[in-house]
């Protein structure tokens, strides 16, 4: 088995975290698998949207509304072959990403970098990474009534409104080709764990044992990270 490394233009040393709830912190230990979420099924109507200058470029040169309906048409299916996993820089001592990210603050952060990220992913001959494109990019906070682009530069997948500029996203996207079948909801990536994570982050009610958990889920599969928390928990063991 050969490692895969995704191309990337940022710098290799940025630490990233990936927050989670309970459930899905013990299907990535269990499977090994690191989830990619279907683009309009990330839970932001929002995704993928155009900005204003691109959408008026297209009414100006198409003026049949049946083009464009299918154009529209077209450009929504777009986000259907479009797959995210999407990592923050904002590290565990905001308080606000847990409260967000998982349930009722309850759940795990693993920490990583760009590099770790990029080369985690466990490759075959003729796999996933042979058919389809994938990257990794820092997100772009935009005035979408401002900002001006063309459809062919801009880039829906890296852009979100200024109003998620908090979550300093980064995120790897795996561009696909269409497809007349029924589009997955995501995709499962074997990843080295070893690899991937750095330090696992617990964030939970003091003595409820998540720790434990994370620690014995994580020598199940044969695995050894430092396991710690955010400042605002206090360590049952101190």
């Amino acid at each position: 088995m050969r490692h895969y490394c995704i191309d990337h233009d940022l710098d290799v040393s940025i630490e990233i975290w990936r927050y989670m709830s309970v459930e899905k912190f013990a299907l990535l230990v269990s499977r090994k698998e690191l989830w990619f979420t279907r683009s309009d099924l990330l839970g932001d109507e929002h995704e993928g949207s155009l900005p204003d200058s691109v959408i008026n470029e297209r009414q100006q040169r198409v003026k049949d509304n049946r083009v464009r309906q299918i154009i529209e048409r077209g450009s929504k299916a777009v986000l259907k072959q479009a797959f995210v996993s999407c990592w923050s820089m904002q590290a565990p001592e905001v308080l606000s990403m847990w409260k967000i990210y998982t349930p009722n603050g309850k759940g795990f952060a693993i920490k990583t970098t760009v590099d770790r990220l990029a080369k985690c992913f466990c490759s075959k001959p003729h796999d996933l990474f042979d058919n389809y494109g994938v990257r990794i990019e820092k997100v772009r906070y935009i005035d979408f009534v401002s900002h001006e682009a063309t459809a062919a530069t801009f880039d829906r997948f890296i852009h979100k409104q200024n109003a998620y500029s908090y979550e300093r996203e980064i995120r790897a996207v795996i561009s696909s080709m269409p497809t007349v079948d029924e589009p997955r909801i995501g995709i499962g990536l074997h990843v080295d764990l070893n690899m991937l994570v750095d330090t696992v982050y617990v964030s939970h009610n003091q003595d409820d044992g998540l720790e434990i958990f994370a620690e014995d889920l994580l020598h199940e599969a044969g695995i050894k990270k430092d396991i710690t928390f955010p400042p605002f928990v206090r360590c049952p063991k101190c």
